[in-house]
């Protein structure tokens, strides 16, 4: 009998997370005067043997984006600050990365009177989701994880700082025991590239599904990276893309989401549509 002992260290991934949104439930227009419909947090996953070359990315997304540019290029990339044409450009320049992301989407008009909905139970529920779908993809690649969140304010940090732990290593046996120990961090966004990278995807999930004062979505982003989504059984919604409640895209405003409806469930349109 051979006595060989596998050493190989195990494969580890890391996620990044960013939200879009806000908590509030003063719906209104404009858009820049009221709180946003949808909260989202979304995780971008990478092979640790991976992140070096994946975080290059950023300085060849600065230097491709603004070498003829006259304006001063950014020291770091944050969706909100660009264009179109450059959304257009970085989505493409990430398709190429071996990122898997995960979004978790909360519409807050179909919860909207509820008293018991408030800033901490949207929280609970987004929280809950995503760690849910990260150890599930973590646990698919027989490999162990860690966490990052990008910071925000006190309340907020306070409240991942105890919560994200204990989902990890003492929450319900829908999330997968794949965490290291110690593996939860919040860091500044300007800290880290990888969590640029994670504000990018952010706003990529928040574009397509966030309507605008006049009720349109920006699906094109989604579109070029869509292949990075998480699925599961071939299915992209309830995994990659997790939307609660349940049938939010067609409770929503008509025409909104026609692009993600027309997908139908597997999402199988939005992986082979480019456009």
């Amino acid at each position: 009998m051979s006595s060989f002992i596998n050493l190989a260290p195990k494969l580890k991934i890391n996620a990044y997370i960013d939200e879009s949104g806000d908590e509030g439930f003063n719906f209104g227009i404009p858009k820049c005067m009221h709180s946003t419909e949808w909260l989202t947090f979304t995780a971008v996953c990478v092979k640790e043997i991976d992140e070096d070359k994946c975080m290059s990315v950023v300085d060849r997304i600065i230097k491709r984006g603004w070498i003829d540019c006259k304006n001063t290029p950014p020291t770091r990339l944050h969706w909100l600050q660009f264009e179109h044409s450059h959304k257009l450009m970085i989505a493409d320049e990430l398709a190429q990365q071996p990122f898997t992301f995960i979004t978790v989407g909360i519409w807050k008009p179909k919860l909207w009177g509820q008293s018991s909905w408030n800033h901490e139970k949207l929280w609970h529920y987004v929280t809950l989701f995503l760690m849910e779908r990260i150890s599930w993809h973590i646990y698919a690649e027989n490999a162990s994880g860690t966490v990052t969140f990008s910071t925000r304010k006190n309340k907020y940090n306070q409240y991942l700082q105890n919560r994200i732990p204990d989902l990890m290593h003492r929450g319900p046996e829908s999330i997968k025991p794949v965490f290291e120990k110690n593996a939860f961090r919040l860091v500044s966004n300007d800290q880290l590239k990888m969590l640029q990278i994670a504000d990018i995807y952010a706003g990529i999930a928040s574009n397509a599904i966030e309507p605008d004062n006049f009720g349109f979505c920006e699906g094109r982003y989604l579109k070029r990276v869509a292949h990075q989504l998480y699925t599961k059984y071939g299915k992209i919604f309830s995994y990659g893309l997790k939307l609660y409640p349940d049938q939010s895209l067609t409770k929503s405003p008509v025409g909104s989401y026609n692009f993600l409806l027309a997908s139908g469930q597997n999402g199988n349109q939005v992986l082979s549509d480019s456009a």
